[in-house]
This record gives structure tokens, C-alpha cells and sequence, in this order.
């Protein structure tokens, strides 16, 4: 009965009680009479080349079909007997929008055509392992103690998951970045033993609600997904240490983000305006990434942050430092290029630790005398702002080695400058300066100078005398080079 362009069969197929064999290929039907399921005796059915949308409820009534040809048909989804079909070696079934076609196909065709040498896993979890590299051409997984403890799909184009991983009751890892993912799969939040998910670069645009439940979860990477919002039961992840979150699109973050185990997160590149007082109760936190985000003030509360030493806050709309409530004690790294700030206050001094200040490109016109205080600093990059004079205090800075004064405002340099012992690049190019203070003489281990595009006059006589810093081997006064972060 092949290619006859038949369109239709009739019901009474099913009084073929003796046929073992049907070939309808190659014709226009879109569907077949459920009488089909009647014909006890069938073995093959090829039905290649169709239009077939849907199969009959009762296919799975055929229990004597071997072999089964789909190929080049319409099919969206099969009926849930089709599983019953317990004697089939042989199925094929390309060319149709299926999805998960894994979850249709009959346990004993699985066990008999996907073999699995893993002898020391219990029947459950050698068939949901099975299962797994069926549906995904690149997997690693590791064993421990006769569970898979690990899995990794490689970068899988997978739109879904199978709900038989939930079956791997040991799981401590799972890897699902780069799998196409349009929604996270819920029943993963049941796999009580996970400490580590990574779940970046899908299309998820929600969390289920029981993510909280993941009770030992240490390390969640969300990040390059599309998320817009974070249920509040993530607040309930209390072994939770490392939270990925960039590239996303969140408005706001949950305003009970209590995560007293959080020791790193990373919000950069979404939509915050603000970040919520509650995460200041994070005691544990050490990394905070919030760059290139719209928030336009810190809490105060942050300073309760107390384990806190890097802080990146680069790309926001940030006008002023608030009045921290405590002193920062373990701060060692700042970043605010790229804000709104207009000065620096004296809350800077409660920076105690700070090593490394990034301010560039920014609209500060001025320093605080308490600038001096930050006697730890290393690294300082003031570059590309509004300043037309620094305070004297700055000479304090004893133990600074990098300073990047350039593209500014700047008539002209305290004395005490030459106080900076330490220092061995200093940037000074881009300003107004007419002449050099005489004091940087005493910068002993100063290696590169920059004074390029000032007003100097006289650029030998405006120079003080070099030759006692011997170990100067650039001096750059009539180009500029960029150094600048």
C-alpha cells in the first residue's frame, strides 16, 4: 500500500487479525483508526512519509510489533502506551517536531539498545543514566560509592530535561550552561544532596518557587539567562557561598536576601537600581560585583559587611558616598569608575584597609582632607575627573605606588607630593599645570613620570632636578601615553 496517495483507512483494518506486516509510506495521511490497535498479529508498521499529527491511544495494545517507522511525519508528541510496547527493537522517528522523544520509548527497548557498563549503580539509576545519554550526545558523569554523584552535559542542545534525573538521589553536581534551556526544570530542586548547579547561559526567564529547598547548595550559577525577577525562597539557600547572577535582567533582588554563608556574588550587567539592606547582613560576604547596573546610592548598612575586601561598583549612577555606620576593616579593593560622584567625603577615611581606589571617570572637583587617611592605599586612580587642586593631606599617602592624576583639572601639585616614598608611576598629564613641584626630587624609586599636554612654561626650568631618582626610566612630556583603567 505504499505511495498510493491514500488519505484515509478504514476502520474495519482491525478484522486483519493475521496481518504481521503494513506498509503505508509514502502516502497523505494525516492520522489512522484506532481499529489499527486491534491487529494483534502485526510485527512491522512503516508509515514514512506522511502527514501523520497524532498516534491512536491504544498503540500500545500491539504487542507483538518489532519494528516501527515514523520517519518524515508530523508528529508533535505519543501517546503514553506507546511504552507498553515492550518487544520493539527497532524505531525510527526522524524528521518530526518532537521534543524529549526519550520519555515515549518502551523501558526494555532502552535496556536492550542503550547497554550501560556500570554494574555497580542500582537498576534506577542505571536506567535514568541511560536515559541521559540517550537524549544527550556529549555527557561525564562520575561514580562514588555506587551513585552518580556528577553529572556534565557538555554544552547540549537540550530545550529540556528528563525527570529521571531526580532519580540520582546522591547527586552533589550538575552542569546544564550552554543547554538551551527555556525553563528551569523543578524537579531538580528535589535533588537534596546538590551543592553545586550550574545553570548559565540558557534562556530561563523564572526560578520555581522550592529552589529554597536546595538546603546544601553551595555554588548557583544563574548568570547570561534572562531572568527578570528572583524568588524569595532563595533566600532560603542557607549553605549557599558563591551566587552568579550577571547578565541577566533583574529590576530589584528579593528584599529578605538573607544569605548568612555568602561569601561571593556577582549582580554586574542587569537592570538594579538599588541593592537591598538585607544583603548588608551577609557576615560572610568577601566579593561583591555590582558593576554596570543603575543603582544610585548604597545603603549605609553596608559597612556591616565586615568581611567584605573587594567592592565593584564601576558603570552605576552613584552620586556620594554615604555615612557608613562602621568602619570597612578588610576593604582592600573599590571600584567606582564610571559614576556620578561628585566629591569625596570624609567617609572615606572609614576605608581603613583600602589598597586599591578606582575613581576615574567621574565628576570629582574635590578631596576631602581625610583622603590622607588611607594610609594602606597602593593603588589610586583619580584620572578623568574635575579636579583643580588636591588636598595636602594626600602626601600622607606613604605607601602609594601607583597615581593617576590625569585628565583632570589640576593648576597645580601640593609640595607634599614629594612625601610618597613609595611611588613609582605618577600621571600627570592633561591638566592645567604650569609647573612641577621641586619636591618630586625626593621620589626616590619613581619609574615613570608622565607631564605631557600641561601649560608648563618652560618645561626644563618647571621640572625639578631628576637625577636623584635613579631608578626613572620614562619621563614622557610632550605626548601622553594612555595608562589609564
Amino acid at each position: 500500500m505504499e505511495n498510493n496517495e491514500i488519505i484515509q483507512i478504514p476502520e474495519d483494518i482491525g478484522r486483519l487479525k493475521k496481518l504481521e506486516s503494513l506498509n503505508l509510506a509514502k502516502n497523505n495521511l494525516t492520522s489512522l483508526p484506532n481499529s489499527i490497535c486491534e491487529l494483534n498479529s502485526l510485527k512491522n508498521l512503516n508509515l514514512d512519509d506522511n502527514n501523520i499529527t497524532e498516534l491512536p491511544e491504544d498503540i500500545g495494545k500491539l504487542q507483538n510489533l518489532t519494528t516501527i517507522s515514523l520517519n518524515n511525519n508530523n508528529l508533535i508528541s505519543l501517546p503514553e502506551s506507546f511504552k507498553n510496547l515492550n518487544n520493539l527493537s527497532r524505531i525510527q522517528i526522524e524528521n518530526n517536531p518532537i521534543e524529549m522523544m526519550v520519555k515515549y520509548l518502551p523501558e526494555s527497548y532502552i535496556k536492550e539498545n542503550y547497554k550501560l557498563d556500570e554494574p555497580d549503580l542500582n537498576e534506577k539509576e542505571q536506567y535514568s543514566l541511560r536515559i541521559l545519554k540517550i537524549i544527550s550526545k556529549k555527557i561525564e558523569y562520575t561514580i562514588e560509592n555506587g551513585h552518580v554523584i556528577s553529572i556534565n552535559f557538555l554544552t547540549n542542545k537540550l530545550t529540556q530535561i528528563p525527570e529521571e534525573i531526580e532519580n540520582f538521589l546522591y547527586l552533589k553536581k550538575l552542569n546544564l550552561n550552554f543547554t538551551c534551556l527555556n525553563e528551569f526544570p523543578s524537579f531538580i530542586c528535589n535533588l537534596n544532596n546538590l551543592e553545586i548547579l550550574k545553570i548559565s547561559s540558557n534562556n530561563l526567564t523564572i526560578l520555581p518557587d522550592n529552589i529554597g529547598n536546595l538546603k546544601k547548595l553551595r555554588i548557583l550559577d544563574l548568570s547570561f539567562n534572562k531572568l527578570k525577577k528572583l524568588p524569595d525562597s532563595i533566600g532560603n539557600l542557607s549553605s549557599l557561598k558563591v551566587l552568579y547572577l550577571e547578565n541577566n535582567n533583574l529590576e530589584e533582588l528579593p528584599k529578605n536576601l538573607n544569605l548568612k554563608s555568602l561569601e561571593k556574588l556577582n549582580i554586574n550587567n542587569n537592570k538594579l537600581k538599588k541593592i537591598p539592606q538585607s544583603l548588608c547582613n551577609s557576615e560572610n560576604l568577601k566579593l561583591l560585583y555590582c558593576k554596570w547596573n543603575l543603582i544610585r546610592k548604597l545603603p549605609p548598612e553596608i559597612s556591616n559587611l565586615k568581611e567584605l575586601i573587594l567592592l565593584d561598583l564601576e558603570g552605576n549612577q552613584i552620586k556620594n558616598l554615604p555615612n557608613f555606620k562602621k568602619s570597612f576593616s578588610n576593604l582592600k579593593n573599590l571600584d567606582l569608575r564610571q559614576n556620578k560622584l561628585v566629591k569625596i567625603s570624609s567617609s572615606i577615611k572609614s576605608l581603613v584597609s583600602l589598597e586599591k581606589l578606582y575613581l576615574s571617570r567621574n565628576r570629582i572637583s574635590r578631596l576631602d582632607p581625610s583622603f590622607g587617611s588611607l594610609n594602606k592605599l597602593l593603588i589610586c586612580f583619580l584620572n578623568n575627573n574635575k579636579l583643580k587642586e588636591l588636598p595636602g593631606e594626600i602626601g600622607n599617602l606613604t605607601n602609594l605606588k601607583r597615581l593617576y592624576l590625569n585628565s583632570n583639572e589640576l593648576e597645580e601639585i601640593p609640595d607634599t607630593l614629594g612625601n610618597l616614598k613609595n611611588l613609582e608611576i605618577l600621571m600627570l598629564n592633561k591638566n592645567n599645570l604650569k609647573r612641577i613641584p621641586f619636591s618630586l626630587k625626593n621620589l626616590k624609586k619613581l619609574k615613570r613620570l608622565f607631564v605631557g599636554d600641561n601649560p608648563l612654561k618652560g618645561v626644563f626650568s618647571a621640572m625639578p632636578n631628576m637625577n636623584t631618582s635613579e631608578k626613572l626610566n620614562f619621563l614622557e612630556i610632550k605626548s601622553t601615553m594612555e595608562l589609564n583603567q
